[in-house]
């Protein structure tokens, strides 16, 4: 484990920016519905799914 020690900070840096690309996604999709989800139509902000989608963002 001692190679992976060198890498560290940037593999978690990459860890960061993948996550936070996830998150990105998965609030575009619930506040704009683009691009379309299974579940069509946009949510209202003031619904626990609207809250969800503003953190995710």
């Amino acid at each position: 484990m001692k190679g992976f020690s060198r890498w560290s900070p940037q593999l978690l840096g990459l860890l960061r920016i993948v996550a936070g690309l996830l998150f990105l996604a998965h609030g575009v999709v619930k506040l704009f519905g683009f691009p379309p989800a299974a579940e069509p139509g946009v949510q209202p902000i003031a619904s626990l799914f609207g809250i969800g989608a503003i953190i995710e963002l």
